[in-house]
């Protein structure tokens, strides 16, 4: 038996077949599910494994970029390493693609009917510093791409660095500044998190 498919095959019917199988935790879940659910049970197909990495990838999407609702006003953060960008959206918006360079990006959005939501111009101050107390020094500038404008500002990381963000946005035509806080750990390629 060959492809994946074939690899999926319920436990019961090699069995039935009169193939001997180890006892195993896995053979017993799918007999188990076989005999519950009907044969058709025992073959995860590929829409399973989709829904899996759909999850993983959400997963990961959220964690990388959060929002905090002010009512009017939605902004948008994530901090990622700049090796993350791809290369040529790097070189487009001139940011060093580097596994020692952080990547700030925010966006501010206006409420307003349905969504897409407009964007807005906004004034922001970034303080960035690590556990040990030091500053990084975080300039933002615009970008504009067709309608929509974000900030992008970039800065040193260190190989497992936590930095602490404290940003206050004031978008335009706003009577009212905002603060935003988070936290980003630093990892670059090839190390973990331990």
């Amino acid at each position: 038996m060959d492809g994946l498919a074939d690899r999926r095959v319920c436990w019961r019917r090699k069995r039935l077949n009169g193939e001997r199988l180890a006892a195993s935790p896995i053979r017993d879940y799918f007999e188990a599910r076989a005999d519950s659910e009907g044969e058709h049970m025992c073959r995860r197909g590929p829409a399973w494994w989709f829904v899996v990495l759909l999850t993983v990838l959400w997963s990961v999407s959220l964690a990388a970029r959060q929002s905090e609702d002010f009512g009017t006003y939605i902004v948008y953060y994530s901090a990622v390493l700049t090796e993350a960008v791809a290369p040529s959206a790097a070189d487009a918006h001139g940011i060093q693609h580097s596994r020692d360079r952080g990547l700030l990006n925010l966006a501010v959005e206006r409420k307003s009917g349905e969504r897409p939501f407009p964007s807005v111009a906004a004034e922001m101050r970034v303080r960035a510093t690590n556990l040990a107390g030091q500053l990084k020094e975080v300039e933002m500038r615009p970008v504009e791409s067709g309608d929509y404008i974000y900030y992008i500002g970039t800065f040193p990381v260190a190989p497992r660095e936590v930095v602490n963000f404290e940003i206050e946005v004031r978008p335009e035509g706003a009577d009212q500044s905002f603060q935003v806080q988070f936290q980003r750990r630093f990892v670059t390629a090839g190390l973990t998190n331990g």
